[in-house]
């Protein structure tokens, strides 16, 4: 039986002893635009049927709340708008706001 090597997942700029080689910037190196949306949908919660919350000016500043609705609609998830966040429930079921 063929053994594989334990996955590393190291963060940007991290080695494999968990040191941080201070070469990642997060102003500079963050996804941007379209990247920025993937990774939003690329997290566990979005695979499990979980919630994502997102400030709503960083949507607006990294790929505009037109794109972001049509997103959550293509993936046929629910979108809940608060005063300052969005909401994304990660399930294509009913929600029912309970109060």
């Amino acid at each position: 039986m063929r053994q594989h090597a334990p996955t590393h997942h190291a963060f940007p700029g991290q080695s494999r002893d968990g040191a941080f080689d201070g070469s990642f910037d997060w102003a500079r190196d963050r996804p941007r635009g379209r990247d920025w949306l993937a990774s939003v949908f690329h997290c566990r919660a979005a695979q499990t049927g979980g919630i994502i919350r997102r400030q709503i000016v960083d949507v607006e500043r990294e790929i505009g709340r037109r794109t972001f609705e049509a997103e959550v609609r293509r993936r046929g998830f629910r979108l809940v708008r608060t005063r300052h966040h969005y909401v994304v429930v990660c399930d294509p079921g009913p929600v029912d706001v309970v109060f």
